[in-house]
Order: structure tokens, then C-alpha cells, then sequence
């Protein structure tokens, strides 16, 4: 049963890393949409389109991004990078099946994934003022740190069943 829950945590933990990295890349985070101006940006990037011309900034290089933003996308980037560290850990514990304590470490790596993805989307919503839309990549960027939850909890099916 160990190499079955292996392999649906490794096609899990792509799905999710994949959704995640959606999420987190695209700048449509928030839309505003009013009559004279259409906004949307994300965690990297700003845009605004007015009469058909488009203006986009990048938050990373601009002096002026707040540090909360930074903050959010600190967490987000680690979010990132520790689903990434489960996909490998996945993919190991499947060339070494039997081995407990890689599902223990591919569970930690999609929990801490999990958690530093939520951490990063908290602080976004908070910041964000009421009268604007929250939009799809913030809520993909969500569905990405619950598929890495549930990729964690298929570990540690896979470690109980061993």
C-alpha cells in the first residue's frame, strides 16, 4: 500500500505545486474594475489600463512596496519552494519505498508549505482595502496550500500504513 500512497502524494503534490505556482505568479490578485481605469495586480507586478493603454510596475525592484507586501511574498516564495522540496521528496520516497522517514520529511515539507502559503495569503487579505475584488489567482494560490495539506496528510497515511 506504501508505493500506491506514494505515488498519489507525488501526482498530488505536482498538481498542487502547479496550481500554487499559478496562483502566486499571476498579477490578478485583486481586480478593480471602475469607468475609467481597469486595475489588477498580484504579488509581483501592478497594472493599470486606462483608454486602452496598459502600465504595469514590478512590486520586486520598486523601492516603494510595502513591507507587508514583502512580507507576503517572502512566505509565499518559501511556499513555494518547500512544495517543491516535497515533489522531490515524493518522487525520492518513491525510488525508496519502505523508508518511513521520508514520509515523515514529505509530510513537513507539504505541511510547512501549507503553512507558510496560508501565512502569505493572510497578511495579502488583510491589507487589502475592502473595495477591491479579490480575484483568481489569489483563490488558486488557496486551493494550491489545500492540496498541499491534503499531500501532507496522504504522508502520513503512507507512514501509518508502513
Amino acid at each position: 500500500m506504501g508505493s500506491g500512497v506514494a505515488c498519489a502524494a507525488m501526482v498530488v503534490g505536482i498538481i498542487a505545486l502547479l496550481v500554487f505556482v499559478v496562483g502566486f505568479g499571476a498579477p490578478y490578485w485583486i481586480w478593480v474594475d471602475t469607468n475609467d481605469l481597469d486595475s489588477h495586480s498580484g504579488l509581483w507586478m501592478d497594472c493599470n489600463s486606462q483608454d486602452g493603454a496598459i502600465l504595469c510596475v514590478q512590486t520586486v525592484t520598486e523601492k516603494s512596496t510595502e513591507d507587508w507586501m514583502r512580507g507576503a511574498q517572502g512566505c509565499e516564495v518559501l511556499g513555494f519552494l518547500l512544495g517543491l522540496g516535497g515533489v522531490i521528496m515524493a518522487a525520492i520516497w518513491i525510488c525508496k519505498p519502505r523508508t518511513v522517514a521520508l514520509m515523515w520529511i514529505t509530510f513537513i515539507f507539504f505541511l510547512l508549505a501549507a503553512i507558510f502559503g496560508a501565512i502569505g495569503i493572510g497578511i495579502f487579505a488583510a491589507k487589502v482595502p475592502k473595495s477591491e475584488n479579490l480575484h483568481f489567482a489569489f483563490y488558486l494560490t488557496i486551493c494550491g496550500c489545500v492540496l498541499y495539506l491534503f499531500t501532507g496528510i496522504l504522508a502520513v497515511i503512507g507512514a501509518c500504513s508502513e
